[in-house]
This record gives structure tokens, C-alpha cells and sequence, in this order.
């Protein structure tokens, strides 16, 4: 009887991640389709290459996916060609196969609520004699572990940044491709006549919906799109829309773009990847110069309505137009009031596009009121501890501060990035918050700054948390991971992200329903679990 009852559970579990693995393949089919000529492999750092034939599901060389088994999976892209021979055909049947083909290669892959997913249709193509030409299958793009070489060009990068020097042409910025993003550029892609042209475009072109106005949206859309070596737009697609026809809207406006000036690597024009937004208000106003906002991908100017709208100064943004991402910056000038911070922050590798800016917002408002940090606590999860060696509140790799000297503040940061390369994705979060709250008792506020692709091991010592947590999480263009929001809700904290700050997860009960970015979350056991039915996906087509 005990027998038949365990068989029954083990059979229950399995169909349901068979059904919520078929909820996530159908979510995946139906999210928007990006268009483009022909993929070319001309880029493969980070990327694996998963083939298929023209017409076929099966993925011919499936030991590829070997090379990348214990790396963080960051974007996968299923790349098909939109060519039909016969009206007939089902080309979302033979692709709802091909993520078949990929879930019994790997079935983990289908359950990383991080890694972001795209398809992209090749329009080229004009025959089942052309199709051969194309490529078919996958593009995954990972995130390769550190090394000693890969972390010290990141201190490079970081001094350099903080000494005020010029990055572009001495040094190379980590690479964005790695950390699943875009690959870094030496001169980013410019619209022809510059910033004040594209606003003259948007102006001139963006409609507002007669949905929206009747409804009372507005906001900032934010769209996504690939410039290519001949400066063409495409694979546009919005990343955050506000509904009422104004994401269709934006797009068609990015989509009927001119050419623009493309990218520029040693000398050479290349692709790259682009974030802009459009915003609707109700007033009639629209982006101007200073609002235009770059991804995480490009080393230049990069500015955001919060750090080129006044917040800073002039010159602190002359040192701030070499970072590339500014969630820190945000959400720190959105949260002014935050006072005695015991700050927790996440130093691997793949962390440094985000801890450059904390390093460099203390440089700038050190012995300011605008500079309430009491105490510093870093953590690398184990001091190179093989993976083995890792037990859960014993992995170490955790340093403390409280100087308010910049070059003490960075002497830790690169000892305890020296001292952290490799490992596996998984990290000693919670040990580190316990650490850092035993060393200051008195902080008023508890700070953790995140890699949303790197799951806490030990979230088993979450019930020792008894104080409010508030998580800046870093790296959330495909999602939330939900641990983040078991954390915030069971210590009655808070989640902060590049555009937002989520204050009311402690008030939800199971069952309980929450949408962040485009993604639906729902409380289910106790936990948070992305949702993935097509009805809560805002952006299809």
C-alpha cells in the first residue's frame, strides 16, 4: 500500500512538470516572432550552435550541449525560415517539436525562469533547395565560468572606470556577450543626425492609440531592436509595454526606422543591439534627447532619464556615461530616503557590470548625506572551495567593511573578487546576509544587491532571517527569479529592478497574482512560480 502511494506521488510530480514544461513550450511559441533576412554564424564566443535540418526537429549534433552543461544558460534563440511550399504546413507544429527535440536533450532547460527566449524567423528564403543554406536549430547563448584572466581584466576595467579614464580605447569593458547581453562595442550605433533627430522622429511619427486615450494609458514603452553592419532595424520587439495598442505602436514606429549609422569594432561596422523607449502621455509629450536609453550592451554614453535628467551632476555624469547599465544608480536615486544601510553585495565575476556602479556611486557621494552606507559585506561564494566542498552556512568567501575610505571599500571588492573565479552558478546568499546582519545590528536598512541568474544555494537558512530585505536585483531582462521574491516576501523586504520598485510581495497570500515586466507570478505551495499560459504573455502577436 506505502508502495502504490509513493508510485502515485512520484507519477503526480512528473505530469506535472510534463504539464508545466508544455505550458512553458507554448508560452515560448507564442511570445512575438523576430524577422530577419538570414542569420549569419558570424559571432560564436559564448554561443553554441544546436542544428537542424530544413524541415526537421531533430537536433543533429546534440554533444554540443555537453560543452555548456554547468553554465548558466542566459538566451536561447529557435531560428526557423518563414518559407512555406504548401499553405498547408504547420511550421509552429514542426517548431513546437524542435523545443521537444531540446527539453529531452535537457530537460533542466526549460526550467530556468531566467534564461530569455526568442524566435526568429528568416524571411530569405525561397525554396526547400534555398532552405539548406540557412541555418535551422538553436542559438544558446551562456555565461562562461570566471577565470583568474577574466577577473582581472574586470578589476582593470573597474580602476579604470573609477579613475575617471578614458575605457574605450585602453581598455576592454567585460564582455557583455557573456553575461548573455550583446557583445561590447568600441563606438556605439548612432541615428543619422543624432539624438535630436531621433526625437524629431518619434515626434513626427508615433501615433497615440485612440484605445489608449480612451482608456487613460500611458507610460514608456521600451523596445528592443538589432542594428546591423548596414545600419538596418530589425528584430524589434517590446521588452516592456504598457498595453492599449501603444507596444504595437512603438514598434511599427521603430520597425519603419531609416538606417541608422551601425556600430563600429576595430574599424569595422557590426551588428549590435539597441533599447529605446517611447512614451506615451496622455499630454501629447514625447521622448526627448536626454531620455533615450541604452541596454546593457554598448561601452560609450549611456544615460537614462534618471542620471541625465538633473540627478547628477555634470561631471559625475561625464564619469558615469562609461557604464553601460544603470540599475544601481536608479534604483539608489528613486530610494534617497534609505538611511544606515548594511549593504550585501554579490562580487563574482559576472556581477561587475553592476558593482562598478556602486563603487563609483560611493566614489561620488562619499562624505555626502547622500551616502548612508555603515557597513559593507561582499561575498564570492567559497574562496575557490571546490563544489564538493561547499556546505550549506559553511561556504565562506564572505568579507566586511566598514571604512569609508574609497580605496579600502576597493581593496575588498578585489580581494574578494580575486579570491572567488570559478564554481558553479549557485551562491552562499543567505550565509553572507547572516554574517553581514551579525556585524551590524544597528543598520537600519538591509540592502542585498543580486545576480538574478545565480540562485542562493542556501535558502534553507532563509527562516533565520527575521529582518526586512531589500533586493536591488541586477540582470532581469528575461525574467525574475522567483527566489528572489520568496526572499523579499518572507522577510516582509522589498524588490528593486533597473525600472521599478515591487513593495507589496509580504501582503500576498496563496494564490496570490503579481505581473513583473511582461511575466505573471503566482504564489503556489508557499512559492512564487512564473506563470506561462499565452493569455498572461502581454506581448503577442
Amino acid at each position: 500500500m506505502r508502495r502504490s502511494i509513493i508510485l502515485f506521488f512520484v507519477l503526480l510530480l512528473i505530469s506535472t512538470l510534463v504539464a508545466g514544461q508544455a505550458d512553458k513550450i507554448e508560452y515560448i511559441l507564442n511570445s512575438n516572432t523576430g524577422l530577419t533576412n538570414k542569420i549569419e554564424k558570424s559571432r560564436t564566443q559564448n554561443k553554441i550552435f544546436l542544428k537542424t535540418e530544413f524541415a526537421s526537429p531533430v537536433i543533429l549534433n546534440s554533444s554540443e550541449f555537453k560543452k555548456i552543461k554547468d553554465n548558466a544558460i542566459l538566451r536561447i534563440e529557435l531560428v526557423y525560415t518563414t518559407y512555406k511550399k504548401s499553405d498547408k504546413f504547420d511550421q509552429k507544429e514542426l517548431n513546437r517539436n524542435r523545443l521537444i527535440s531540446l527539453r529531452n536533450l535537457a530537460p533542466e532547460i526549460l526550467k530556468n525562469e531566467m534564461t530569455e527566449w526568442e524566435m526568429v524567423g528568416q524571411t530569405a528564403c525561397s525554396s526547400p533547395e534555398d532552405g539548406n543554406d540557412f541555418f535551422h536549430g538553436f542559438v544558446i547563448t551562456y555565461r562562461p565560468a570566471s577565470t583568474k584572466e577574466t577577473v582581472e581584466k574586470e578589476i582593470e576595467y573597474i580602476r579604470k572606470i573609477l579613475s575617471g579614464e578614458d575605457t574605450k580605447a585602453e581598455t576592454t569593458e567585460p564582455d557583455r556577450a557573456a553575461y548573455g547581453i550583446s557583445s561590447v562595442v568600441e563606438e556605439m550605433p548612432e541615428f543619422k543626425g543624432g539624438n535630436s533627430a531621433l526625437s524629431e522622429y518619434l515626434l513626427r511619427t508615433v501615433r497615440y492609440p485612440e484605445e489608449a486615450k480612451e482608456k487613460g494609458i500611458q507610460g514608456t514603452v521600451y523596445i528592443s531592436f538589432v542594428i546591423n553592419e548596414s545600419g538596418e532595424v530589425s528584430l524589434v520587439k517590446a521588452i516592456k509595454g504598457i498595453g492599449g495598442g501603444c507596444d504595437e505602436e512603438a514598434i511599427r514606429v521603430i520597425e519603419q526606422m531609416p538606417k541608422w549609422i551601425p556600430a563600429n569594432q576595430r574599424g569595422k561596422p557590426v551588428s549590435s543591439n539597441y533599447t529605446l523607449p517611447v512614451r506615451f502621455f496622455l499630454d501629447g509629450s514625447l521622448p526627448l534627447t536626454e531620455s533615450v536609453y541604452l541596454t546593457p550592451v554598448h561601452k560609450g554614453k549611456s544615460s537614462t532619464s534618471d542620471l541625465s535628467s538633473g540627478s547628477l551632476a555634470t561631471h559625475d555624469r561625464s564619469l558615469v556615461a562609461h557604464i553601460s547599465d544603470s540599475t544601481i544608480f536608479n534604483v539608489f536615486s528613486r530610494n534617497s530616503g534609505w538611511n544606515k544601510m548594511l549593504l550585501v553585495c554579490d562580487f563574482t565575476g559576472s556581477m561587475s557590470p553592476y558593482t562598478v556602479q556602486l563603487l563609483l556611486w560611493f566614489r561620488l557621494y562619499n562624505n555626502t548625506d547622500k551616502q548612508k552606507i555603515e557597513h559593507f559585506t561582499f561575498f564570492n561564494d567559497g574562496d575557490h572551495k571546490p563544489n564538493t566542498r561547499k556546505q550549506i552556512g559553511k561556504t565562506g568567501g564572505i568579507y566586511h567593511s566598514k571604512s569609508r575610505k574609497l580605496e579600502d571599500i576597493i581593496g575588498l571588492a578585489e580581494k574578494t573578487m580575486m579570491r572567488g573565479h570559478g564554481g558553479d552558478v549557485p551562491e552562499n546568499n543567505i550565509e553572507a546576509l547572516l554574517e553581514a546582519i551579525g556585524k551590524c545590528e544597528d543598520c537600519e536598512e538591509i540592502i542585498m544587491i543580486a545576480d538574478n541568474f545565480a540562485t542562493p544555494r542556501d535558502m534553507s537558512l532563509l527562516h533565520q532571517v527575521d529582518k526586512p530585505v531589500r533586493i536591488i536585483l541586477c540582470g532581469t531582462n528575461g525574467g525574475i527569479n522567483t527566489a528572489y521574491l520568496d526572499i523579499v516576501r518572507h522577510t516582509k523586504g522589498s524588490l528593486h529592478t533597473i525600472e521599478d520598485d515591487i513593495l507589496n510581495l509580504a501582503e500576498m497570500n496563496e494564490g496570490g497574482e503579481i505581473t513583473i515586466g511582461n511575466m505573471l507570478y503566482k504564489i503556489k505551495r508557499g512559492k512564487f512560480i512564473p506563470v506561462y499560459t499565452r493569455k498572461n504573455t502581454k506581448y503577442n502577436k
